[in-house]
């Protein structure tokens, strides 16, 4: 059963990704962008439901509306977005992308369309300016950006070190943190593993965290106080899966 539910994910993949990322791009080009955000919901569930992944959500009246967000989030597998995309419908989110990712034909347009924020780390101090106009335009046009900041995904099952740029982000786009907690998509899809399992993920929406002003370093106590909150809920459903 395993390897046919990955089957059939996997040649569902390409047809679903080029018909969602079409829709998307028709709207967002005609300025519906709630349409392009039903779009990528739409392919995220049909995915998660060939996958036979579940998806548990607690916390969601945490999730304020009307505002942009730095969605921060631990990170554990190819999965993770696509659980976000199904379970935060109320959020217009956008991710950031690698450079490489905009040499995709067909790919790049449905990333330029949706403003996704683009990241090349060899563009240096220019690169940095084009970011930031970016990241403004996105917060002011109510979009919320969906950042991991451990920087890569964790391979031990554990919650790595966050990097202090997206609470620079925040801080400087004067956006409020919201945390999420992500749990079992790696039992699902395993960093490195071709193989699809079904199972029951769980995603923990925490409350948004502001940047505290009068803190010695206001970026790294946001980013502390965002790594505890994350860390804490993780290592608590880690042991109840334990039991």
């Amino acid at each position: 059963m395993m390897l046919l539910r990955t089957a059939v994910f996997y040649l569902a993949l390409v047809p679903l990704t080029l018909y969602h990322g079409a829709v998307a791009v028709l709207a967002s080009k005609r300025g519906n962008h709630g349409r392009a955000d039903q779009a990528g919901q739409r392919w995220a569930r049909t995915l998660l439901t060939i996958a036979g992944v579940e998806v548990e959500v607690t916390g969601l009246e945490n999730v304020p509306h009307g505002t942009g967000l730095v969605i921060v989030s631990n990170h554990l597998s190819n999965l993770d977005a696509l659980v976000q995309f199904d379970s935060l419908k109320t959020l217009s989110m956008r991710f950031m992308a690698k450079t490489e990712l905009y040499k995709i034909p067909i790919f790049r347009t449905v990333l330029k369309s949706m403003n996704m924020v683009r990241v090349d780390r060899q563009a240096g101090p220019a690169g940095v300016a084009e970011l930031k106009a970016r990241l403004k335009n996105l917060f002011e046009n109510g979009h919320s950006l969906a950042v991991y900041p451990e920087g890569t995904r964790s391979r031990a099952g554990g919650i790595l070190t966050f990097k202090k740029g997206p609470f620079v982000t925040a801080y400087s786009g004067n956006a409020a943190v919201l945390p999420i907690t992500m749990f079992g998509t790696d039992r699902s899809w395993k960093p490195g593993d071709w193989k699809i399992r079904s199972g029951t993920v769980q995603i923990v929406v925490h409350p948004p965290l502001h940047a505290n002003a009068d803190a010695a370093d206001p970026v790294d106590d946001l980013r502390q106080r965002t790594q505890a909150a994350i860390e804490t809920t993780y290592r608590a459903l880690s042991t109840a899966a334990s039991d």
